[in-house]
């Protein structure tokens, strides 16, 4: 269990800008808002004070420019008629994934819109927050809930912890639903988002984020990885194919290493051999430059090359015979080299490796196939094979030491 969420007050500065600008709502004091800290012992606390474009470039934030940013008066005033972002894609992400995590920001709707344009999204490589203000209302992955008037300054908190999502405006509690996982990925954004009105303007006092403490962010991301994927399954495919194999103990991030080396071993080591055992070198090079298989491009490069190599070429050619002669019987089409039997394992196993992201079964799926690519290989006694086994086993007795990205 984590410990408590602790409160804390925090007094808001005056605003003292200029008159609001013709057919936008007059700009009126800030109400004083109440902060909440995030639920995590020590957590990392950053807090952008939105006085100047240098000190968002400087906490890693970039601009994708649809409309105007304009930093005045301590603050950030956002107009546009489409979109005006602000994102981070290395700062928040390389933490959240440690634990509990609390994103907050405090800005106001300057002219009335009653579309959910302005917002922030958050995504963690795990979960996806999408979260719009309208001129009355917050809306979070289309549930609606009444907050009252945002054309004041408010503080708006978004806590994700035990894979729920709670949100408190001026420190309240209003809603709170289990968190999305779909369409995750790496980004912290803020401002007008889309799908807002044909006029869209807010003011923007800070944001701010609370991470846990701990060695970072998830790799490979939620796109080629799915993070409920756990150890022990993979690690049984493994043994039961390959009991002598040692596996040290391991963290929750050392985890897809032993799917990524299961597989791309069998890939661009195993299967090459089959190839030089009869006799087709350049089939069994094409599969050794292959790129390591972390992520989904890699995996395409694999499946496109297994195709080439494993499927019939060519098809039925064209025949006009001449008058009282017939066609020859035609040739049926062909793989480009002999097959070996490694090869069709190796294509259903890259296919659900290409669906790690989407559920833990696929990475114990491909892990198992690609484990026996190797005991088959070991059984048959293929040149090579005993030496693959113990690159296998080498690269998983380096996760001992947890290397970043798995060392690759």
């Amino acid at each position: 269990m984590r410990p408590g969420i602790v409160w804390m007050g925090l007094l808001a500065a005056c605003y003292t800008g200029s008159p609001a600008p013709v057919g936008q709502t007059p700009f009126p004091p800030p109400s004083a808002p109440v902060r909440k800290i995030a639920a995590p012992t020590n957590p990392n606390r950053v807090r952008i004070d939105l006085a100047d474009e240098a000190s968002l470039v400087a906490a890693g934030f970039e601009h994708n420019a649809g409309g105007t940013s304009r930093f005045a008066n301590g603050r950030l005033e956002i107009t546009t008629n489409s979109y005006e972002e602000w994102m981070q894609d290395e700062g928040f992400v390389q933490q959240a994934a440690n634990g509990p995590w609390a994103v907050e920001a405090r800005f106001a709707i300057t002219t009335p819109c009653a579309r959910g344009g302005t917002g922030v999204w958050i995504h963690d490589g795990m979960y996806f927050v999408r979260a719009a203000i309208t001129d009355h209302e917050l809306v979070l992955d289309r549930q609606r809930v009444e907050i009252g008037p945002t054309s004041q300054l408010r503080t708006y908190r978004f806590e994700l912890a035990d894979k729920q999502v709670t949100v408190l405006v001026d420190g309240k509690q209003v809603l709170q639903k289990p968190a999305s996982e779909i369409a995750a990925s790496v980004t912290l954004m803020f401002g007008v988002l889309g799908d807002g009105c044909t006029a869209n303007s807010s003011t923007w006092d800070y944001i701010a984020y609370e991470t846990t403490p701990g060695p970072g962010a998830f790799w490979p991301p939620r796109w080629d990885w799915h993070a409920g994927t756990k150890a022990q399954p993979l690690i049984d495919a493994l043994h039961k194919q390959l009991p002598s194999l040692a596996i040290p103990q391991l963290d929750d991030r050392d985890v897809p290493c032993l799917a990524i080396f299961t597989l791309d071993g069998a890939l661009r080591d195993v299967l090459p051999l089959a190839y030089d055992a009869q006799s087709t070198p350049n089939v069994a090079t094409e599969f050794r430059r292959l790129p390591v298989m972390t992520n989904t491009h890699a995996l395409g490069d694999a499946d496109r090359t297994i195709r080439t190599w494993t499927e019939p070429q060519g098809g039925p050619y064209p025949c006009d015979p001449a008058p009282g002669t017939r066609c020859p019987p035609p040739v049926q089409p062909k793989p480009a080299a002999p097959v070996p039997a490694a090869a069709a394992v190796l294509r259903t196993a890259v296919w659900n490796a290409s669906r790690w992201s989407l559920h833990p079964d696929y990475a114990e799926r491909s892990t198992a196939m690609a484990a026996k690519v190797y005991a088959d290989a070991i059984a048959a006694k293929l040149s090579g094979a005993t030496e693959a086994v113990k690159r296998l086993q080498a690269k998983l007795s380096s996760l001992a030491n947890h290397p970043k990205k798995c060392g690759l």
